[in-house]
Protein backbone atom coordinates (compact mmCIF):
# COMPACT_ATOMS: atom_id res chain seq x y z
CA UNK A 1 0.00 0.00 0.00
CA UNK A 2 1.55 3.56 -0.91
CA UNK A 3 1.63 6.25 1.58
CA UNK A 4 -1.34 8.29 1.47
CA UNK A 5 -1.56 12.13 0.76
CA UNK A 6 -1.69 14.04 4.07
CA UNK A 7 -4.65 16.08 2.93
CA UNK A 8 -6.94 12.89 3.16
CA UNK A 9 -5.94 10.83 5.56
CA UNK A 10 -5.03 13.32 8.43
CA UNK A 11 -9.18 14.27 7.77
CA UNK A 12 -11.19 11.32 7.91
CA UNK A 13 -15.05 11.81 8.08
CA UNK A 14 -15.60 13.23 11.30
CA UNK A 15 -18.37 11.43 13.33
CA UNK A 16 -20.54 13.47 16.22
CA UNK A 17 -18.94 16.96 15.98
CA UNK A 18 -20.35 19.01 17.67
CA UNK A 19 -20.27 22.89 16.84
CA UNK A 20 -22.01 24.86 19.61
CA UNK A 21 -20.32 28.72 20.05
CA UNK A 22 -18.39 29.16 23.01
CA UNK A 23 -17.65 32.25 25.33
CA UNK A 24 -14.93 32.65 23.71
CA UNK A 25 -15.15 31.85 20.47
CA UNK A 26 -13.40 34.62 17.75
CA UNK A 27 -15.65 33.60 15.54
CA UNK A 28 -13.60 31.67 13.03
CA UNK A 29 -14.46 28.27 12.27
CA UNK A 30 -11.60 25.48 11.48
CA UNK A 31 -13.40 22.45 10.66
CA UNK A 32 -11.30 22.50 7.43
CA UNK A 33 -8.30 21.77 9.93
CA UNK A 34 -6.53 18.75 8.81
CA UNK A 35 -3.76 19.21 11.65
CA UNK A 36 -3.00 20.89 14.56
CA UNK A 37 0.45 22.29 16.33
CA UNK A 38 1.01 23.36 19.59
CA UNK A 39 4.48 25.72 18.93
CA UNK A 40 5.02 26.41 22.69
CA UNK A 41 6.13 27.57 25.11
CA UNK A 42 7.36 25.65 27.34
CA UNK A 43 6.45 25.74 30.84
CA UNK A 44 3.03 26.87 29.27
CA UNK A 45 0.75 24.00 29.85
CA UNK A 46 3.06 21.35 27.91
CA UNK A 47 2.72 18.44 30.01
CA UNK A 48 -0.92 18.26 29.63
CA UNK A 49 -1.29 18.99 26.09
CA UNK A 50 1.67 16.32 25.48
CA UNK A 51 0.37 13.65 28.08
CA UNK A 52 -2.99 14.30 29.38
CA UNK A 53 -4.90 16.15 26.32
CA UNK A 54 -3.42 14.65 23.18
CA UNK A 55 -2.88 11.27 23.31
CA UNK A 56 -6.17 11.18 25.17
CA UNK A 57 -8.37 12.76 23.02
CA UNK A 58 -10.57 10.09 21.14
CA UNK A 59 -10.35 12.42 17.88
CA UNK A 60 -7.05 13.33 17.71
CA UNK A 61 -3.94 11.04 16.34
CA UNK A 62 -1.48 12.42 18.08
CA UNK A 63 2.36 12.14 16.32
CA UNK A 64 4.17 14.09 19.29
CA UNK A 65 6.60 15.17 20.65
CA UNK A 66 7.84 12.99 23.02
CA UNK A 67 8.63 10.05 21.19
CA UNK A 68 10.48 6.72 21.70
CA UNK A 69 14.53 6.41 21.32
CA UNK A 70 15.76 6.69 18.06
CA UNK A 71 12.57 7.65 16.74
CA UNK A 72 12.44 9.39 13.21
CA UNK A 73 9.82 11.38 14.12
CA UNK A 74 12.70 13.42 16.40
CA UNK A 75 13.91 14.02 13.38
CA UNK A 76 11.55 15.40 11.56
CA UNK A 77 10.90 18.04 14.16
CA UNK A 78 14.51 19.21 14.12
CA UNK A 79 13.93 19.66 10.77
CA UNK A 80 11.54 21.52 10.86
CA UNK A 81 12.98 23.29 13.55
CA UNK A 82 16.50 24.38 11.62
CA UNK A 83 18.43 22.49 13.41
CA UNK A 84 19.48 20.04 10.96
CA UNK A 85 19.34 20.65 6.96
CA UNK A 86 15.62 20.17 5.54
CA UNK A 87 14.12 17.82 3.62
CA UNK A 88 10.95 17.77 2.91
CA UNK A 89 9.79 14.55 0.96
CA UNK A 90 11.60 13.07 3.68
CA UNK A 91 9.29 14.34 6.38
CA UNK A 92 6.00 13.84 4.39
CA UNK A 93 6.71 10.56 4.18
CA UNK A 94 7.23 9.96 7.73
CA UNK A 95 4.39 12.10 8.91
CA UNK A 96 1.98 10.30 6.42
CA UNK A 97 3.21 6.59 7.58
CA UNK A 98 2.33 8.26 10.84
CA UNK A 99 -1.00 8.65 9.70
CA UNK A 100 -1.47 5.38 8.39
CA UNK A 101 -2.18 3.62 12.02
CA UNK A 102 -5.18 6.31 12.58
CA UNK A 103 -8.60 5.43 12.47
CA UNK A 104 -11.51 7.61 11.03
CA UNK A 105 -12.54 8.50 14.71
CA UNK A 106 -8.98 10.36 15.30
CA UNK A 107 -9.52 12.68 12.53
CA UNK A 108 -7.30 15.60 13.76
CA UNK A 109 -3.56 15.04 13.66
CA UNK A 110 -1.82 16.78 16.14
CA UNK A 111 2.18 18.18 16.73
CA UNK A 112 3.95 19.38 19.76
CA UNK A 113 7.23 20.81 19.57
CA UNK A 114 8.31 24.21 22.07
CA UNK A 115 11.26 24.90 19.92
CA UNK A 116 8.86 26.42 16.94
CA UNK A 117 8.32 29.26 19.24
CA UNK A 118 12.03 30.20 19.78
CA UNK A 119 13.51 32.63 17.12
CA UNK A 120 17.32 31.55 18.88
CA UNK A 121 16.78 28.67 16.08
CA UNK A 122 18.40 28.68 12.66
CA UNK A 123 16.28 30.25 9.72
CA UNK A 124 13.70 30.59 12.50
CA UNK A 125 12.09 33.13 9.91
CA UNK A 126 11.27 30.00 7.11
CA UNK A 127 10.14 27.95 10.15
CA UNK A 128 6.38 27.79 9.72
CA UNK A 129 6.82 27.90 5.78
CA UNK A 130 8.92 24.44 6.47
CA UNK A 131 5.97 23.26 9.05
CA UNK A 132 3.36 24.00 6.35
CA UNK A 133 5.49 21.83 3.57
CA UNK A 134 4.75 19.17 6.19
CA UNK A 135 1.52 19.16 7.27
CA UNK A 136 0.36 21.07 4.66
CA UNK A 137 -1.99 24.98 4.59
CA UNK A 138 -5.26 23.54 6.37
CA UNK A 139 -2.93 23.36 10.09
CA UNK A 140 -4.38 25.08 13.22
CA UNK A 141 -0.99 26.86 15.20
CA UNK A 142 -2.02 26.39 18.69
CA UNK A 143 0.17 29.22 20.68
CA UNK A 144 0.29 29.30 24.83
CA UNK A 145 1.63 32.44 26.23
CA UNK A 146 2.68 32.91 30.00
CA UNK A 147 2.67 36.44 31.94
CA UNK A 148 6.51 36.84 30.85
CA UNK A 149 7.55 37.20 34.49
CA UNK A 150 6.00 34.24 35.48
CA UNK A 151 7.16 32.21 32.65
CA UNK A 152 11.17 33.69 32.99
CA UNK A 153 10.67 32.72 37.04
CA UNK A 154 9.56 29.08 36.37
CA UNK A 155 12.46 28.60 33.52
CA UNK A 156 14.70 29.58 36.62
CA UNK A 157 13.10 27.48 38.81
CA UNK A 158 13.62 24.50 36.18
CA UNK A 159 16.70 25.56 36.01
CA UNK A 160 17.98 25.72 40.08
CA UNK A 161 15.94 22.25 40.59
CA UNK A 162 17.46 20.53 37.96
CA UNK A 163 20.87 21.22 39.48
CA UNK A 164 21.80 23.66 36.31
CA UNK A 165 22.68 26.79 38.29
CA UNK A 166 23.38 27.91 41.84
CA UNK A 167 23.22 31.38 40.59
CA UNK A 168 20.97 33.92 41.70
CA UNK A 169 18.31 35.41 39.35
CA UNK A 170 19.76 38.54 38.10
CA UNK A 171 23.03 36.52 37.20
CA UNK A 172 21.40 33.84 35.68
CA UNK A 173 19.07 36.21 33.53
CA UNK A 174 22.19 38.10 32.60
CA UNK A 175 23.34 34.73 31.46
CA UNK A 176 20.51 34.17 29.36
CA UNK A 177 19.16 37.42 28.54
CA UNK A 178 20.16 37.32 24.37
CA UNK A 179 22.25 33.93 24.69
CA UNK A 180 22.42 30.19 25.63
CA UNK A 181 18.23 29.87 27.02
CA UNK A 182 18.06 33.17 25.07
CA UNK A 183 14.99 34.46 27.52
CA UNK A 184 14.66 37.95 24.95
CA UNK A 185 13.43 35.74 22.23
CA UNK A 186 11.38 33.48 24.02
CA UNK A 187 9.37 36.50 25.65
CA UNK A 188 9.10 38.02 21.77
CA UNK A 189 5.47 36.79 21.19
CA UNK A 190 4.67 39.00 19.01
CA UNK A 191 7.64 38.34 16.37
CA UNK A 192 6.67 34.62 16.56
CA UNK A 193 3.25 35.22 15.87
CA UNK A 194 3.54 37.76 13.13
CA UNK A 195 6.41 35.19 11.50
CA UNK A 196 3.34 31.65 11.45
CA UNK A 197 0.79 34.42 10.69
CA UNK A 198 2.62 35.55 7.43
CA UNK A 199 2.41 31.79 6.39
CA UNK A 200 -1.05 30.25 7.33
CA UNK A 201 -2.74 33.20 8.51
CA UNK A 202 -3.52 35.48 11.14
CA UNK A 203 -7.42 32.96 11.16
CA UNK A 204 -5.26 29.74 11.72
CA UNK A 205 -3.58 31.48 14.79
CA UNK A 206 -5.51 30.29 18.14
CA UNK A 207 -4.20 32.28 20.80
CA UNK A 208 -4.48 32.06 24.33
CA UNK A 209 -2.49 32.04 27.65
CA UNK A 210 -1.80 30.02 30.41
CA UNK A 211 -3.31 32.11 32.52
CA UNK A 212 -6.94 31.94 30.99
CA UNK A 213 -6.13 28.23 31.03
CA UNK A 214 -5.91 27.72 34.78
CA UNK A 215 -8.51 30.35 35.30
CA UNK A 216 -11.17 28.88 32.34
CA UNK A 217 -10.21 25.76 31.23
CA UNK A 218 -14.22 24.66 30.34
CA UNK A 219 -13.86 27.97 28.09
CA UNK A 220 -10.85 27.61 26.46
CA UNK A 221 -12.07 23.68 25.60
CA UNK A 222 -15.01 24.70 24.34
CA UNK A 223 -13.11 27.27 21.96
CA UNK A 224 -10.61 24.73 20.92
CA UNK A 225 -13.47 22.05 20.14
CA UNK A 226 -15.13 24.89 18.11
CA UNK A 227 -11.91 25.90 16.14
CA UNK A 228 -11.04 21.73 15.33
CA UNK A 229 -14.80 20.20 15.19
CA UNK A 230 -13.83 18.49 18.15
CA UNK A 231 -16.33 16.63 20.28
CA UNK A 232 -17.01 19.57 22.94
CA UNK A 233 -18.28 17.34 25.82
CA UNK A 234 -15.29 14.99 25.45
CA UNK A 235 -12.80 17.82 24.64
CA UNK A 236 -14.09 19.60 28.07
CA UNK A 237 -14.03 16.59 30.38
CA UNK A 238 -10.19 16.07 29.27
CA UNK A 239 -9.34 20.00 30.00
CA UNK A 240 -11.68 19.79 33.55
CA UNK A 241 -9.60 16.98 34.83
CA UNK A 242 -6.08 19.00 33.82
CA UNK A 243 -3.61 18.82 36.40
CA UNK A 244 -1.95 21.72 37.91
CA UNK A 245 2.01 21.18 38.41
CA UNK A 246 3.23 20.89 41.84
CA UNK A 247 5.27 23.18 42.67
CA UNK A 248 8.78 22.72 43.05
CA UNK A 249 9.79 22.70 46.85
CA UNK A 250 12.82 24.64 48.88
CA UNK A 251 14.20 21.32 50.09
CA UNK A 252 14.11 20.59 46.52
CA UNK A 253 16.53 22.80 45.57
CA UNK A 254 18.73 23.30 47.85
CA UNK A 255 19.29 19.46 47.20
CA UNK A 256 19.05 19.85 43.32
CA UNK A 257 22.37 18.72 43.18
CA UNK A 258 21.72 15.25 44.61
CA UNK A 259 18.38 13.83 43.90
CA UNK A 260 19.27 10.66 45.59
CA UNK A 261 19.81 12.80 48.73
CA UNK A 262 16.62 14.61 48.35
CA UNK A 263 14.32 10.87 47.99
CA UNK A 264 16.11 10.57 51.25
CA UNK A 265 14.92 13.24 53.05
CA UNK A 266 11.19 12.78 51.66
CA UNK A 267 11.19 9.76 53.51
CA UNK A 268 12.24 10.54 56.47
CA UNK A 269 9.78 13.70 56.42
CA UNK A 270 7.37 11.03 56.24
CA UNK A 271 8.70 8.86 58.43
CA UNK A 272 8.11 11.51 61.62
CA UNK A 273 5.28 11.81 63.92
CA UNK A 274 1.85 13.92 62.49
CA UNK A 275 2.70 16.58 65.09
CA UNK A 276 6.31 16.72 63.94
CA UNK A 277 6.26 17.39 60.30
CA UNK A 278 4.94 20.86 60.13
CA UNK A 279 8.22 22.06 62.28
CA UNK A 280 10.22 19.77 59.63
CA UNK A 281 8.74 21.02 56.91
CA UNK A 282 9.26 24.87 58.07
CA UNK A 283 13.00 24.14 58.84
CA UNK A 284 13.76 21.91 55.91
CA UNK A 285 11.67 23.78 53.45
CA UNK A 286 9.95 20.45 52.00
CA UNK A 287 6.62 21.19 51.33
CA UNK A 288 7.06 24.74 50.60
CA UNK A 289 7.35 26.64 47.40
CA UNK A 290 10.34 27.77 45.86
CA UNK A 291 9.48 31.72 44.68
CA UNK A 292 12.49 33.24 43.40
CA UNK A 293 13.59 36.71 44.83
CA UNK A 294 13.22 38.92 41.62
CA UNK A 295 14.88 42.32 42.22
CA UNK A 296 12.40 45.45 41.11
CA UNK A 297 14.93 46.38 38.62
CA UNK A 298 14.85 43.35 36.97
CA UNK A 299 11.17 42.96 36.80
CA UNK A 300 11.16 45.85 34.52
CA UNK A 301 13.53 44.89 32.85
CA UNK A 302 11.41 41.55 31.51
CA UNK A 303 8.14 44.19 31.53
CA UNK A 304 9.84 46.96 29.06
CA UNK A 305 11.27 44.05 26.46
CA UNK A 306 7.78 42.57 26.79
CA UNK A 307 5.14 44.93 26.80
CA UNK A 308 5.53 45.55 22.72
CA UNK A 309 5.81 42.08 21.90
CA UNK A 310 2.41 41.45 23.66
CA UNK A 311 1.18 44.68 21.68
CA UNK A 312 2.27 42.88 18.66
CA UNK A 313 0.64 39.46 19.63
CA UNK A 314 -2.69 41.12 20.25
CA UNK A 315 -3.00 43.46 17.02
CA UNK A 316 -1.67 40.45 14.84
CA UNK A 317 -4.98 38.48 16.12
CA UNK A 318 -7.06 41.29 17.05
CA UNK A 319 -7.12 39.90 20.11
CA UNK A 320 -8.16 42.63 23.09
CA UNK A 321 -4.83 42.35 26.02
CA UNK A 322 -7.36 41.36 28.54
CA UNK A 323 -8.25 38.40 27.17
CA UNK A 324 -5.01 37.08 27.52
CA UNK A 325 -5.91 36.87 31.61
CA UNK A 326 -2.91 38.67 32.93
CA UNK A 327 -1.84 42.45 33.55
CA UNK A 328 1.78 43.23 33.07
CA UNK A 329 1.14 46.46 35.58
CA UNK A 330 0.26 43.72 38.12
CA UNK A 331 2.11 41.09 39.85
CA UNK A 332 2.38 38.02 37.94
CA UNK A 333 -0.53 34.88 39.65
CA UNK A 334 2.65 32.65 39.75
Amino acid sequence: MGRPDLGTLARPAARGMTTAPSPTDTGETMHDSSFIVRIGHFKCGTTFFNQAFFPQHPQINFLGKPFPQGDAMWTVLEQIAGLRDFDAAFCRGEVAARLETGTPERRLAALSDGRFAEPRHPDFDHLPERLKQVTGPNTLILFTVRHPVDLVASLYTQSVGTGKTRDSFQKWLDDNWADNQDILGMISYGRVAETFARTFGAERLLINSLETLRAEPAAFARDLAHRCGLDEARTVALFDQKPRNRRMSRLQTRLSASPALYGLARRLWHALPDGLRPLAGRLSGHGQAFVPEIPASVRHRILDSSRPEIERLCAVANLPAARLGFDLDAPPAG
